[in-house]
């Protein structure tokens, strides 16, 4: 069960660290040069687009977590798997307290550089968040005794 719950965070983490560098770095700065008269069709889009990519990897991410604070591995430290729960966490307070508060925001008032500013801003604790999860869960595979980690590959 455990190798289950760890093989899921481990995707679910690395897919989310991979697109929140891409949103961090590309997608959200590209926000900043969408025309103001076009701006809240394409901020619509984005919404509906979006949604659909991230919501499933988002929850299988805290859930295994959460999971692997339940069943952990035999060998792997407690406390690895604390910090690597409140890194997931940290996304999804991150998410509703600042991310989703600037898209309200956008939708009520329209175009606005500082709160498109803000959104870059504050997404920054997302993209070190997931990415210091995927390293706890590189060290985490690392700590698995190596019979356990060949069967997680095999199984």
């Amino acid at each position: 069960m455990p190798q289950a719950f760890f093989l899921i965070s481990l995707a679910s983490c690395v897919f989310m660290t991979g697109l929140i560098w891409f949103v961090q770095l590309v997608h959200y700065p590209m926000m900043l040069s969408i025309r103001e008269d076009d701006f809240d069709a394409y901020r619509r889009e984005h919404m509906k687009r979006t949604a659909p990519v991230v919501i499933l990897p988002m929850i299988l991410h805290l859930a295994s977590s959460l999971a692997l604070l339940i069943w952990p591995t035999r060998g792997v430290p407690e406390w690895l798997l604390w910090i690597g729960a409140g890194l997931a966490g940290i996304t999804w307070l991150s998410t509703g307290l600042l991310q989703v508060p600037c898209y309200k925001k956008l939708e009520q008032e329209g175009y606005s550089v500082a709160l498109l500013k803000r959104l870059v801003r504050t997404n920054w604790v997302r993209t070190i968040a997931w990415t210091a999860h995927s390293t706890t869960l590189i060290i985490y595979l690392a700590q698995i005794p190596y019979s356990s980690t060949a069967r997680i590959v095999i199984e």
